[in-house]
Formats: C-alpha cells, structure tokens, sequence
C-alpha cells in the first residue's frame, strides 16, 4: 500500500506531503488545482518520460518520493528530475536504474489515466486478467518450463564445444594409440638398452677384461663366450691354473677350518671372500653375454632406443611419465564420450519435458477458452453500469504452445486479446486501438471487479469523464467496491464519486504576486461536506448544498440504493 507521497518542486507543486490510507482515497479540487500532478509524480515513480520543463520554475530540480508499506515493511522509493541532466533513481534507499524503480512502483501501483500508458494494453496483463478470472493453476507449466531451461542451460554447456571436443577426442585417440603402440611397460628398459649398445661398441675390448677378471676370480671361464672377432685372441693368451687353483684351495680348506673356533673369525672373511667373488663372477658373466650380442639386434636396439626417446620427449621425458600420460588421455576419452551420450540424454529429457509442457498448454488453453465468454459477459455488464450502455468486450484466444527448434525451446504462451466496442454498430477492435482514457480506466475497473487482480494500489485519473447522473453513482460504488481488496485512488471532479471515498483530499492552487503554489489538505467531516457542497453547485456556503452535500455522503457511506435516482439528479443546486 502507498502510505506516503512526497513532492517537491513538479509544476504549481512548491512542496506537498500527502499520507495516505487503505480503502478509497478521493483528490478533489478546483480544476488547475493540481490534481493531476499528484498522478503525473506517480508516473514519474513508474519510469514515465520526465521533461525539464515540468520542473517548477527557479527549482534546480524536481523530487518525487514514495513509502510503500507491506506487512510491517516500508520500502522507499524516489526520483529526482533536474532541469539539465539526467535524472536519478532511488528504490529501497539504495541508487537504482530507472528500469528497476519502474519496476518496483510498477509492481505496486496500476495507473489508470486520460493520457497515459494503462497496463490493460499491454497483453500480459489482459492475459493474467483472464487466467485470475479462471483461477488457472500455471505451477505445473511453470516447474516444466524452469526443468527445460536447466536441462537446456546444461546441453548448451556441453554442445557450445562439439567441434571442439571432437578434435580433441580425435587426438586423445590417436595419442593413445601411438602411446599403446609403443608397450612402455618396463622402466629399467632403456637403461638395458643403453647397457647393450654400450657393451657391444666396445665388444671385443670389454670381452677381454671380463675373461682376465673371470679367470681372476676362479671361474671355470675358457674363452668359449668371446665374440667372434675376439676368441681366438682370447684363447691363446689365456692362462688357465692361477687363480682357479687359488679358489679352489681355498673352498677345499674351508670345512677344516670350520672344525677350529679359534679360527672362526678367519673362516668368516674367507666365506665371505668366496661370495663376493661367486657375486662378481655372475654379473661379468651377465655383462659377457651381452657383448654376444649380433649386429641385427643392436639395429633393433638402436630402433626401439629411438622410438622410446621420441615417445617420453612428447609424453613427459620419462618411460614413467609416458604412462601416467596415458592412463590420463584413457580417462579424458571416457568423459568426453560420456558428455556425448549425456547430450543425448538431454536431448531426449527436452523432448519428454516439452511434450509434457504441450499437453498442460493444451489444458490451459482450454481453460481459457472456456472462461473467456464468462469474463467477457460479466466485464460488459460492469461496463454498463459505468455510462457504456452500448459497450461490447470480447475475448479471442490464440493457441501458442512451446516449440523446439534446434536444441532450443521457444517458450509460447497463447495470445490473449481484450477486444472492444462502445458504440452500437461498431464490431469489436482491439481495445488498445479503439478505447479512449476514460472506456479504458472504466475497462480495467469492470475488471478489478470481475476478478480483483492487481497490485496493491490502484490510481483512477478522472475515469468519470463525460459521466454524471446514475452512471456516476454506479462507478463510485464500483471503485468503493474495488477498494474492498485494494487500496484505491481516484481523482475525480464528480461529487457522486468522491462521496464514496473513505478519504478525501482537497487540492488547493494559491497565487500570490510572483508565484502560485499547491497545498493539499485531509479533509474532515464538515470539510468533507464544505468541498461536495462545492462541488455540487459551486457554493460551497449554500445551504441547500450543504444539505445535499450531507445526504449523498449519508447515503453513500451506508451503501443504500434507496435514494439513487434523486441524488442522480443532483448535479447543480442552484
């Protein structure tokens, strides 16, 4: 609910505060007064156009500010309009764009003016209209559509890359092939490698000092293991009885040696003498059979020496490394394959969601169309009442259901459309192109009627135009009506109207030498009579229509028809 407005500086406006209640509120002057200021300042509020030139003159600036209450909170909201500049927008005491003030006063107030846009043109809200009427339940729609957004938001993160990560795949496979190829499996290989070129490059050399180590150590070595190249060499300088003789002895005198305890520590060293040289002699003998090695395995050798150092320099510069890259590449083809069949089962989760949102589209639809000749009967009645005997509302429906094109779904959302007549003769038109202000302003109060949709408040700018009599009695027990739920405020030069109101307020123009101002003030009860009486004869002093004054605001306030007819006649006392 709006409980307080403030403005400054706007037109005739010097500085006015105005505190406002539930129920219907009347703004009633003398016309210039500055009445529809007020609702110019709250179309400021809800991101109406600002020209410099409504700036009061001499002001810097003009100030519009506003206090919402809603359940024990206040929300406040203002503009300033400066006469060069741009103007600044303040919504919940916080600097805000002027797309979000419109957007919160638009939430909490519905404008309804002679010259201004009415939210009844736009479609949404003749949409939302029909659907209150028909209490159309749209949760089950609206979780479909938010499911399908998710499941969208997440395909699009997985296909924005398709080509992308085919490439990829494509190169993650290939690298695992040649990696697989290439049976990195032993870490040590490469140092074997290495040891077998390195023995064979040096084989006849390496040969020699093997066979003269062997027969050192006692071995039953003869020179049978040399190369080609070297066996005979090795043959004729060989001698044969030095040292295996030596070791010989030695192993043969160890069990004697063993029966003296005295000479155990002797024992030991000798044992372990005979190990290490046993030791020495199979790792010569290892490395002997290496020089044996044919040139055609050395060529091999050469070959997968090769390919070993080309594959760890791509792959992380170690047999090591090379598999930890592979079993990396393994996993990164899972998951990309696995994005793949994710995209399908996306794909087909849109499909399933979107037949499910047609088939509740469908459903809704129907329910429009089956309500729509009920709320266009019950809304042509009101407007009826409201000085539009000959009016004619329609309602057509367009089916639009959500659409999937691509991998993207087009939210629908089926066309509805107010269409209009007041005057006998004249099919019915859209209303946004052949209503004037005051059919619309009294359209959308039928409505208010019919359904009681809308924001909190709601501003009537002289929806009685061109109205007097019974029909002006018959709106101001429309907009009471519509105040039962909402809080309603009418301008309005019709004293049937205003004495309706729960509140009224007087608009009043002062002038003085250089300048004219406004003040508004509540009005009490004999002010309440003073300013009907005024507006009834324009002799606010008059007895006569005092007692007027005094018996519409009587009967309007006990809600009797009784005495319709005769205060309908009531238009001028002389």
């Amino acid at each position: 609910m709006l409980s307080e407005l403030h403005v400054r500086n706007l037109g005739v406006i010097d500085d006015i505060f105005l505190t406002l209640g539930p129920g219907m509120t009347a703004i009633t002057g003398e016309t210039g007064a500055g009445k529809t200021l007020i609702v110019e300042a709250l179309k400021l509020l809800m991101g109406g156009r600002g020209e410099p030139a409504i700036v009061r003159p001499g002001a810097k600036e003009a100030l519009v500010e506003a206090r919402f209450d809603e359940e024990g909170a206040e929300i406040l909201c203002s503009r300033t309009l400066p006469v060069g500049g741009r103007s600044r927008s303040y919504f919940g005491g916080e600097m805000a764009t002027l797309s979000h003030l419109a957007e919160g006063a638009g939430s909490r107030i519905d404008l309804y003016a002679q010259h201004g846009s009415l939210a009844l043109l736009k479609p949404a809200t003749q949409r939302d209209a029909l659907d209150a009427f028909a209490t159309i339940s749209h949760d089950k729609a609206t979780r479909l559509r938010r499911d399908i957004l998710a499941a969208q938001e997440e395909l699009n993160s997985l296909s924005s890359g398709d080509q992308s990560l085919e490439r990829e795949l494509d190169f993650a496979k290939f690298q695992v092939s040649e990696l697989e190829a290439a049976k990195l499996h032993d870490d040590r290989e490469k140092d074997k490698l290495l040891q077998l070129i390195e023995a064979f490059s040096v084989a006849q050399e390496t040969a020699e000092a093997i066979g003269d180590a062997l027969e050192a150590l006692g071995s039953d070595y003869d020179g049978q293991t040399y190369p080609d190249f070297g066996k005979e060499e090795a043959r004729a300088g060989r001698a044969t009885s030095g040292s295996r003789d030596g070791r010989s002895l030695l192993a043969k005198v160890l069990p004697k040696l063993r029966k003296f305890p005295q000479l155990a520590e002797a024992t030991k060293a000798i044992e372990t003498v005979l190990a290490d040289m046993d030791e020495a002699v199979a790792i010569l003998q290892g490395f002997l059979g290496l020089t044996e090695t044919s040139p055609a395995e050395i060529d091999r050798a050469h070959q997968r020496l090769s390919q070993i150092n080309e594959i760890t320099r791509k792959y992380g510069g170690s047999i090591a490394d090379a598999n930890k890259e592979l079993s990396r590449l393994r996993d990164r083809i899972s998951e990309i394959e696995g994005s793949e069949a994710k995209v399908a089962e996306l794909r087909s989760l849109i499909i399933g969601l979107l037949s499910e949102l047609n088939d509740e589209e469908a459903r809704i639809f129907r329910a429009r169309q089956r309500a729509g000749g009920s709320f266009a009967q019950k809304v042509s009645d009101h407007l009826s009442e409201h000085a539009l005997p000959h009016a004619r509302f329609e309602v057509t429906i367009e089916a639009r259901p959500s659409v999937l094109e691509g991998d993207k779904v087009t939210f629908g959302n089926d066309r509805v459309e107010f269409r209009f007549s007041a005057n006998p003769g004249i099919e019915p038109a859209p209303i946004a192109g052949v209503a004037s202000g005051g059919e619309l302003s009294r359209a959308m109060l039928a409505i208010q009627l019919v359904n009681g949709m809308g924001p909190p408040t709601i501003v009537f700018d002289e929806v009685d135009a061109g109205v007097g009599g019974a029909s002006a009695l018959a709106i101001g027990r429309a907009l009471k009506a519509a105040s039962e739920n909402r809080q309603v405020i009418v301008v309005t030069h019709l004293p049937q109207v205003a004495a309706f109101a729960d509140h009224q307020v007087r608009v009043t123009k002062i002038a003085g030498k250089t300048e004219t101002s406004t003040t508004v003030e509540h009005l009490g009860s004999e002010d309440r009579i003073t300013e009907i009486a005024r507006m009834l004869s324009g002799s606010p002093s008059s007895a006569s229509a005092r007692d007027h004054a005094r018996e519409l605001l009587d009967r309007c306030k006990s809600g009797s028809r009784e005495y319709d007819q005769s205060l309908a006649r009531v238009s001028v006392v002389p």
